[in-house]
């Protein structure tokens, strides 16, 4: 503010100063008084060649010269006064526009220092923050790479995209591969067809921010058998809560897969020999029909369900005449051969869901 009062106040003298000139600087009026001057001067030399000395001593007494010379000499007088003003205020103004000119560097100079030393102590707080987490992050991979190489389970890390990124030792028990060579494996590769859709389902529920229940599969070994692994996958994200990485922890459970399955085999077996015991001990060896037990198994709740809905039941009994005389005759042989074409002629004419049975050595049943 006092720059700004002084830079005016020498302003305000310069114009001043200015006009001053333009009132004194009369170039016209200077010219004039020299012209006199110089009229009178050779008036007085006119004079004094013609002889008159006396005459040209008067004019000189007269003081008309000496006034004229005044008038000139005041004149140049408040020229050089205007002009030297004149200096004196643009000096003035020189020095004032460069005082403010160098305040407003310094100011500003000030300001860009504070500015970089803000931004120095900014980048300066970042950079020891950043390798704090850096410090932080190395010691807990160094950490994690402890545990995991020690492992019993083989444990993997893969990048967003699902490129493998680190493999522990145990692949090479569990594998009979290097980690390094696991690591250059496409996981697609790892894994067989049949078992890649139930895996890259848990690893979109990853991406997607849900946590996926463990995944059985089976992962290639380098001889290109098949061993089941149980996988549990486990996010890693970044300060900002992005998914950049994520870790697989696979179990080998081919023991224990293979002795479920080997269950589930004799499982079934046993259900289909069940069956078929069952079938047998409700079967008529002879003739395929029911026997007597199979009969009752499935005749009673027939009849039952058939009553209740309101339906008319047929129960016949029938017998073959004469097969003891075939019997006798032609021998067991030809009656059974007689006991199979009866059976036949029922099956033949039967419904689907009649019963024909064979309950005694001649007596036959159709319900």
């Amino acid at each position: 503010s006092a720059l700004s009062r002084e830079h005016d106040a020498a302003d305000e003298a310069l114009r001043a100063s200015l006009t001053g000139v333009t009132e004194v600087e009369d170039l016209e009026g200077l010219e004039r008084a020299v012209d006199a001057r110089e009229r009178w001067t050779q008036e007085v030399i006119g004079v004094a060649r013609s002889g008159d000395v006396e005459a040209a001593r008067e004019l000189v007494r007269g003081g008309e010269g000496s006034s004229l010379l005044r008038q000139v000499r005041d004149r140049l007088d408040r020229l050089e006064h205007a002009e030297d003003e004149r200096v004196r205020a643009l000096l003035g103004s020189v020095a004032v526009r460069r005082a403010r000119a160098l305040a407003a560097l310094v100011g500003g100079a000030i300001v860009a220092l504070a500015i970089v030393a803000a931004l120095f102590l900014r980048a300066w707080r970042e950079v020891r923050s950043f390798a704090a987490r850096t410090r932080s992050a190395e010691e807990s991979e160094r950490r994690f790479r402890q545990i995991a190489d020690a492992a019993v389970d083989l444990v993997r890390i893969h990048d967003s995209d699902g490129r493998a990124l680190y493999v522990s030792p145990s692949a090479r028990r569990l594998l009979g591969r290097a980690p390094e060579d696991v690591v250059a494996i496409p996981e697609d590769d790892l894994l067989p067809p049949e078992d890649l859709e139930s895996m890259h389902g848990a690893i979109e529920q990853l991406r997607r921010g849900e946590t996926p229940g463990p995944v059985v599969h089976r992962l290639r070994r380098a001889d290109g058998t098949l061993a089941w692994f149980e996988t549990r996958l486990e996010p890693i994200h970044d300060e900002r809560g992005n998914l950049v990485r994520w870790q697989a922890a696979s179990r080998d459970v081919d023991e224990r897969v293979r002795l479920e399955h080997a269950k589930e085999e004799r499982h079934s077996l046993l259900v289909e020999e069940a069956e078929g015991l069952r079938e047998a001990s409700e079967t008529d060896a002879l003739t395929g029909l029911l026997n007597r037990r199979g009969l009752l198994e499935r005749g009673e709740p027939l009849l039952v369900a058939e009553r209740a809905a309101g339906r008319c039941t047929a129960v016949i009994f029938a017998d073959l005449d004469g097969l003891k005389s075939v019997n006798d005759r032609l021998g067991h042989e030809m009656g059974d051969r007689l006991l199979r074409a009866a059976a036949d002629v029922l099956r033949a004419v039967a419904r689907d869901g009649d019963l024909c049975a064979r309950i005694g050595g001649d007596e036959l049943v159709v319900i």
